[in-house]
């Protein structure tokens, strides 16, 4: 390229000219792309190697023509029946570090495999908690992430660390094989990646700290037709806040989730998303994800009752306080109506729980105004829904109290009213988890089902049943080749446990222990 030598193009930069040069150059390049065969994948062919391609692979389908994608929009269409397992897809890991689990990613793992560009990607860990000290741990995750592409960068990553154990879905041919990899079976580390693709769906993530939660400031950040909340937290008092704060605000929404139990050897909550200002990373004390359109989810709620008192009726009660527990409603006297076998007595309620092997726990007592639904209640747990109390017993000290107060939302067991003691059982756990993932199932009848979340406690699991995975299979007896991904709990956040294992008729959105606590995802015509 030559210049003239007029006055105007002697003051031309050498910038200016390299600009000039630059953009002949360009030009040049894309005539000769032009010019170049345009080759796509042959229509035929699309229908045979669809369900090989993943999201990366999105180019080669779509440069198909306009009026082949219409033709063949059952098939390509993310809601088409021929997708159903496609949005929601989950791989497990093991290894002897943090950086040999890292290793083992790759773009052909069934979770970094899924053909529509997921919006959602849950990580959890457990064991070596010492690799995750500090935020270099996780922000290697993200990297080798990043670097590997295996996921988008648009997708948001949620990753949580659980001393306990985690659910893992380990996909075997056409199904998943589940299982509940508890810290005693887990010799070194374990990490379980569960990947979503949400079609028509809007997710909202929120930090929430505790002047917010304080203030009750999330009210508007939420949108009003959200209809699935996770609620994922390290600090329980203030997660009791922000839970009832959310039930509040957003009555008909499921919300489910955990107490991740903070421990000073490592980092339990690492968030990778897109901002405005780019992609960014945080480790929040409080954290919610919310759904909103096409994918909704059914709760299920597992404890387990059996009832081991006749009907009660309290005579007296003292409330007394107390430095730690605030408030304590102390039992010290009930009356056992007569029966067949015996007369009616009055004795000390911890003379009742003599059939109860362990020298102190929880014992759960549900009350009524009348003496005919607590009868209506033994004959029937499941139909009958009562309030109750959870109490703690000590036999030593030859105890039963209670911690509710108007600060809890529960009222004590007042002098007068009639109740019945229950215990936690293993055999009734089972079945009433059954009947919960029974009416989940109901629930999303006609639906398409992605996939589950489930948050058991720490005290349930082999301890409980006397036998490992009763949980994972009960889960997949219900809904087989469908995978399941959470964390073993500190803490549960969902609907009030019930006999049974049906909700109350109120919902009731509660923090527990000693449950199992789940929602299942469904995706609706």
């Amino acid at each position: 390229m030559a210049f003239s030598r007029s006055p105007t193009s002697l003051k031309m930069t050498k910038h200016q000219a390299g600009s000039a040069l630059k953009g002949g150059r360009g030009k040049k390049a894309k005539d000769e792309a032009a010019k170049k065969p345009q080759y796509s994948v042959p229509e035929e062919v699309i229908p045979f190697i669809f369900q090989y391609l993943s999201w990366r692979d999105g180019y080669r389908a779509g440069r198909v023509s306009r009026a082949w994608h219409e033709a063949h929009a059952s098939i390509l269409l993310p809601t088409s029946p021929m997708q159903v397992g496609l949005h929601w897809r989950a791989s497990t890991y093991t290894g002897e570090s943090w950086d040999d689990i890292l290793s083992e990613f790759a773009p052909d793992d069934t979770c970094f495999a899924s053909q529509y560009a997921p919006q959602l990607a849950m990580l959890t860990v457990s064991g070596l908690p010492h690799a995750l000290r500090r935020p270099t741990g996780w922000n290697k995750l993200f990297h080798v992430i990043q670097e590997r592409k295996l996921l988008p960068r648009a997708c948001t990553i949620i990753c949580m660390y659980s001393d306990f154990g985690i659910m893992a879905s380990t996909a075997a041919g056409g199904h998943y094989d589940l299982s509940e990899l508890e810290s005693s079976a887990i010799d070194d580390m374990a990490v379980n990646i569960t990947v979503g693709y949400f079609p028509n769906t809007t997710l909202q993530v929120l930090e929430p700290t505790k002047h917010e939660i304080r203030d009750g400031l999330l009210t508007p950040a939420l949108s009003p037709s959200t209809n699935s909340i996770l609620v994922y937290s390290t600090n329980g008092a203030q997660c009791d806040h922000l839970v009832r704060l959310m039930a509040t605000v957003h009555t008909s929404a499921n919300i489910v989730g955990t107490i991740l139990p903070f421990t000073d050897r490592c980092v339990p909550i690492a968030v990778r998303r897109i901002s405005p200002a780019g992609p960014s990373i945080s480790h929040p004390t409080h954290l919610c994800v919310a759904f909103d359109g096409r994918v909704a989810s059914a709760p299920f709620v597992s404890l387990g009752f059996k009832t081991i008192s006749p009907i009660l009726q309290c005579e007296h009660m003292q409330t007394r306080r107390h430095p730690y527990f605030k408030v304590l409603h102390t039992f010290e006297s009930v009356a056992v109506a007569a029966s067949p076998t015996s007369p009616a007595m009055s004795v000390a309620p911890i003379q009742l729980l003599n059939s109860v092997a362990e020298a102190s726990g929880n014992v759960y007592l549900f009350k009524a105004e009348t003496e005919a639904e607590i009868a209506a209640f033994i004959a029937a747990p499941h139909a009958v829904h009562l309030d109750r109390t959870v109490c703690i017993y000590d036999k030593q000290h030859g105890i039963v109290f209670s911690q509710a107060d108007a600060e809890s939302g529960a009222a004590p067991w007042c002098e007068g009213m009639f109740g019945v003691f229950c215990v936690q059982d293993a055999v009734a756990g089972q079945s009433d988890l059954a009947h919960a993932l029974a009416l989940a199932k109901a629930a999303a009848s006609g639906a398409t089902v992605l996939g589950g979340l489930t948050y058991p406690c720490a005290a349930r699991g082999e301890g409980f049943y006397g036998e490992n995975d009763v949980e994972a299979h009960t889960f997949a007896s219900v809904f087989p080749d469908t995978p399941l991904a959470g964390v073993i709990s500190g803490g549960e956040i969902g609907p009030l446990a019930m006999p049974g294992g049906s909700l109350s008729p109120d919902r009731k959105i509660d923090m527990q222990s000693y449950t199992t606590c789940g929602a299942l995802f469904y995706l609706r015509p």
